[in-house]
């Protein structure tokens, strides 16, 4: 698998991908309107940011793309991260993601924001785990139903983040059951054998327990 920066001689492959891509998951490939900018990546991507494709023998299997969205502030969007269906579940969506957080940070680029629709819900996974957290509304696209952010320089500037400690509450009854970390103690183990100093808090409604602060 390499992941190369496109080049006028993968468009048609690019068609193609997005074409098997966008029937997958019932969305009609509607290259002249609402995607125009995968049908001539070189005017959309290539100018102000990369566009890249994933290829298993010259095949592309996956993309992904970075524009920028507000020069003056250092602000990109993660556009088309797509991997063809039978090829999902075996990390080359995260190959991908990782690859263009590193080309962001490199370019010191300040935020990396990003929408998605509800149906993507292991993208959603993946973006979480990553470190993108949910935002406001930052654009008008129409189809767009959630939206996430990432600040790559986090760590470095000392940003710290908090975990949710997931309680889950039965009705009627007097303690937490079920969760991920029930107990306080729980949770505390949980940070220390995570041992990253990114994450320090486990926030919840109604309480707070903090460790490392």
């Amino acid at each position: 698998m390499d992941i190369v920066t496109f080049n006028s001689n993968l468009q048609k492959q690019v068609d193609d991908f997005f074409e098997k891509c966008f029937s997958a998951v019932g969305i009609p490939y509607s290259p002249k309107d609402r995607h125009a900018d995968v049908a001539n990546v070189e005017q959309h991507y290539m100018n102000n940011g990369c566009f890249w494709c994933l290829l298993d023998e010259n095949k592309t299997i996956g993309t992904i793309a970075i524009r920028m969205i507000d020069d003056a502030n250092a602000i990109v969007e993660l556009k088309r991260m797509f991997v063809l269906p039978e090829y999902q579940g075996k990390g080359y969506g995260r190959l991908l993601l990782e690859h263009a957080v590193k080309y962001a940070r490199d370019q010191q680029y300040r935020k990396i924001c990003l929408d998605t629709r509800k149906q993507f819900s292991a993208a959603h996974h993946l973006y979480r785990s990553a470190g993108f957290v949910e935002t406001d509304k930052y654009n008008d696209n129409e189809k767009a139903e959630m939206y996430f952010e990432l600040l790559p320089f986090a760590k470095e500037h000392g940003v710290k983040i908090a975990t949710e400690n997931m309680w889950n509450w039965k009705e009627n009854a007097p303690t937490a059951c079920a969760a991920a970390c029930s107990h306080h103690d729980d949770f505390v183990k949980h940070i220390k054998t995570v041992n990253d100093p990114y994450l320090v808090a486990c926030l919840d409604i109604g309480h707070a327990e903090m460790a490392g602060l």
